[in-house]
């Protein structure tokens, strides 16, 4: 990479990458075994399949290639290096997915089926063989220091003596030195209906949670590395078993257990720590596709154990979230997969973007809501995505989002879903774009205004872009929208004053003083039937000194005989 001429060609390449990202901050590549297709048309193409850079992506299962605003120089590089160093390898290593996901770029990303992310991570490990009798650690001695002796020794001489004062044992409740007073041991109900509680799960405990208890106490009570790592590694096998048996509940208790020792241990004992944080890494590279093989078998989970053990897992579990949405359709996760998605979020907003999909609609609307509420620099970015989505749904809360966005690009960006086929995408785009208020389409606005289509567009759509126009500080829009007004001679058919009428019932929805004073700058108008809408106009806004500004689609709604109606 170090000779001039590739030098000039990563920078005529990036300045190419620049120049399109003024016009859209994203470029997506189609890829198929044998081209690169950019908006639809073939870029390029080989079909010697041993030499097709795209087969090289395609054999994987990467559909789509995405370069994204803010891509670095040094990025480009370490892509070509990576494509490098993939085409010296033999074919059965030259994994591209794994190689993409482990570079981790911030500007590049790609599309594969879920099956190829998730086969790709945490797989090819050997799970190794586990047995453990309970019995055997109940066995064998424990030897006292001399302390602990003579304290057994001195409450032992006292049990002895209260038992020959009275058989009872009554007096040894008030031995202080024992037992603290009955005053003292007196509960609340609420205090007592907890404890009840809490004996009776103890009560109902499985032999593995008496078994974990029994592991997490040696491993606390444990001074010696040696036999302490010995008794950790019990402990993750019995994890790794209970997980194994569908068992998500122990699992996830085992594991809060081993995360508190760790805790413990933090400031007294780091080399303990150190064992733990290792048992810990090791049982989050195996979890994943033991948690698969429970999904694949479509039995009923413990949802709530379940995300307990993606947050330990982290963002590398969101395939197993994506595939849960799509194995069990049927279960409400809404609310545990909302608050999932918003920790993921927080550490790494692009990685969302792994799982979301149109066929998972609910997941996908969390992400992108999550999305929009960040401060990521991207963000606009990536809800841009989700303007090409196949699920209407989807795509109009995208648009939605991004109206919230106050970027300069934002408006640009829903300017080319006004020529959308479907009508509700148009309306969506429509108030999006008047809520938004950006001077920078105001010209593509004015042209679509003029043109004859107008007239067939959906009385929402007119409206808010009438509306749009009307709050531009320009001089020139004003001016058009006088026009509207003042060109009609009164001889004019009925189809040359439609966007007068229109303009006119647009208004009686805006602000009133901002009304008045354009009224105020129209001068005459010919028409009779424009003056008379335009009288009518100025005594609505004489009689309220105020109109609140409704969004088009409520004002259609309170007027159903709106002119704005086609015939």
């Amino acid at each position: 990479m170090d000779h001039p001429s590739i030098g000039q060609f990563i920078d005529n390449l990036q300045q190419k990458f620049n120049d399109y990202f003024k016009l859209s901050p994203t470029l997506d590549l189609e890829v198929t075994e044998t081209a690169f297709f950019l908006e639809g048309n073939k870029i390029y193409e080989e079909t010697q399949l041993n030499r097709s850079l795209p087969f090289l992506f395609y054999k994987d299962g990467i559909t789509r290639l995405s370069f994204h605003e803010g891509l670095t120089r040094e990025e480009i590089i370490q892509f070509f290096q990576l494509l490098l160093e993939i085409s010296t390898l033999p074919p059965e290593e030259t994994d591209i997915v794994v190689f993409l996901w482990e570079m981790d770029f911030s500007h590049i990303d790609y599309f594969a089926p879920d099956d190829f992310l998730e086969t790709k991570i945490g797989q090819e490990t050997e799970i190794a063989p586990y047995e453990i009798n309970p019995a055997d650690f109940t066995q064998g001695v424990i030897q006292l220091t001399p302390e602990d002796q003579a304290t057994l020794l001195h409450y032992g001489r006292q049990a002895k003596i209260n038992q020959d004062r009275d058989p009872s044992l009554s007096p040894l409740l008030e031995d202080k030195l024992l037992l603290p007073s009955l005053r003292k041991l007196e509960l609340q109900r609420e205090e007592e209906e907890r404890l009840e509680f809490i004996l009776q799960k103890h009560r109902e405990l499985s032999e593995e949670e008496e078994t974990i208890h029994l592991l997490v106490e040696t491993i606390f009570m444990e001074e010696k590395i040696q036999p302490f790592t010995q008794v950790l590694h019990s402990l993750s096998l019995l994890i790794e078993d209970t997980l194994r048996q569908g068992k998500l509940a122990v699992a996830a208790h085992a594991l809060d257990h081993l995360l508190q020792l760790k805790s413990e241990f933090q400031k007294t004992q780091p080399e303990k720590v150190l064992h733990i944080e290792k048992t810990l890494d090791s049982l989050q590279e195996k979890f994943p596709p033991l948690l698969r093989e429970q999904m694949d078998q479509k039995k009923p989970l413990d949802m709530e154990s379940l995300f307990l053990l993606f947050e330990f897992i982290g963002p590398s579990s969101l395939n197993l979230l994506g595939y849960l949405a799509d194995t069990y359709p049927d279960q409400n996760i809404h609310d545990l997969a909302h608050s999932y998605i918003q920790k993921i979020g927080a550490q790494n907003i692009s990685l969302l973007l792994t799982i979301a999909d149109d066929r998972r609609e609910k997941i996908t609307l969390t992400i992108m809501q999550t999305i929009a509420q960040t401060d990521d620099a991207h963000r606009l970015t990536y809800l841009a995505r989700f303007l090409r989505s196949h699920n209407p749904h989807l795509q109009k809360e995208a648009i939605k989002l991004i109206s919230t966005i106050k970027d300069p690009k934002a408006a640009k960006l829903l300017l080319p879903l006004l020529n959308d086929p479907q009508a509700e995408i148009r309306k969506e785009v429509a108030r999006a774009i008047c809520r938004l208020n950006q001077p920078s389409v105001a010209e593509e606005i004015l042209g679509k205004v003029k043109d004859k289509s107008f007239f067939e567009r959906t009385p929402t759509e007119k409206k808010a872009l009438l509306s749009y126009l009307f709050h531009l500080p320009e001089d020139k829009a004003s001016e058009f929208l006088k026009s509207f007004l003042k060109k009609p001679w009164w001889w004019s058919p009925a189809s040359r004053l439609k966007p007068a009428l229109w303009l006119i019932e647009t208004l009686k929805d805006e602000k009133t003083e901002k009304v008045k004073i354009f009224l105020d700058k129209v001068g005459f108008v010919r028409n009779k039937r424009i003056r008379h809408a335009l009288q009518g106009l100025r005594i609505k806004l004489e009689s309220s000194s105020s109109l609140d500004y409704h969004s088009p689609g409520e004002s259609q709604k309170e007027n159903k005989k709106s002119i704005f109606k086609r015939k």
